[in-house]
């Protein structure tokens, strides 16, 4: 008794193919030995990868839809340009958060970081400019804010870099930029705000990220308590 290998469906001994689905019936027993050695479907399917980089211009368009909605709602609203301006500078902002890296590669992480923080400078003051908000708001805050995070960024990498290995040393690099940054920007803030104590509230965030620092660097230049800590934490 023979049986369809695409529908199941039971076929009889002068049948040469599926009466149902028409799938072309294969018997062993008609078969000579190079035939019945051959094997009938492929053992394994080939496995179709479609690069990143292949799927970038499909990302780019479905990005371009929020930027042509709201501008067709401003244009029918207000019958020019007006609030739709800030949907297009933060989606032309996302584009290079989003799109740059396929472009640049993986090797090229500072080039990716300062564009960035161009980018992301530009549209500070595209803001500052379109809110009123005077240059005095750019210059004190929106440009010491952004170009620290991108130099800590970037001193990252370079550390990671000569790390190697050595995980907790990074996780403490880490816990070291976080504290310096939320110092940074308490004081620009603070002198923006013309308050008498530069430094206030980032203490409480500096403090606690420098000890955690320091004892992930002891920790790391212990080997037992490393290894303990690797068992542990499956680090």
């Amino acid at each position: 008794m023979a049986y369809c290998v695409n529908c199941g469906v039971e076929l009889s001994s002068s049948e040469n193919k599926c009466p149902l689905c028409g799938v072309k019936v294969y018997r062993v027993e008609g078969m000579n030995k190079e035939e019945a050695g051959t094997p009938l479907y492929p053992k394994s399917v080939m496995n179709v990868s479609i690069g990143s980089k292949e799927l970038l211009p499909a990302l780019a368009v479905f990005f371009l839809i929020p930027i042509l909605i709201c501008v067709i709602c401003d244009m029918l609203i207000s019958h020019k340009l007006t609030w739709s301006t800030y949907v297009i500078c933060a989606m032309m902002l996302a584009y290079v958060y989003v799109f740059l890296p396929f472009v640049l590669g993986k090797k090229r992480v500072k080039l990716y970081i300062g564009a960035c923080t161009f980018a992301t400078l530009l549209f500070l003051f595209f803001l500052s400019e379109k809110t009123n908000s005077g240059i005095a708001w750019f210059l004190e805050i929106g440009l010491p804010v952004c170009l620290g995070a991108g130099l800590l960024l970037i001193a990252l990498n370079i550390l990671f870099s000569c790390f190697g290995n050595k995980k907790l040393a990074k996780i403490a690099s880490v816990f070291f930029a976080l504290g310096t940054y939320t110092v940074l920007i308490n004081v620009c803030v603070n002198v923006y705000l013309k308050m008498q104590n530069i430094l206030t509230w980032s203490l409480f965030s500096l403090v606690p990220c420098v000890i955690i620092g320091i004892g992930l660097l002891i920790i790391e230049k212990n080997t037992r308590i490393k290894s303990e800590v690797k068992r542990r934490f499956f680090i």
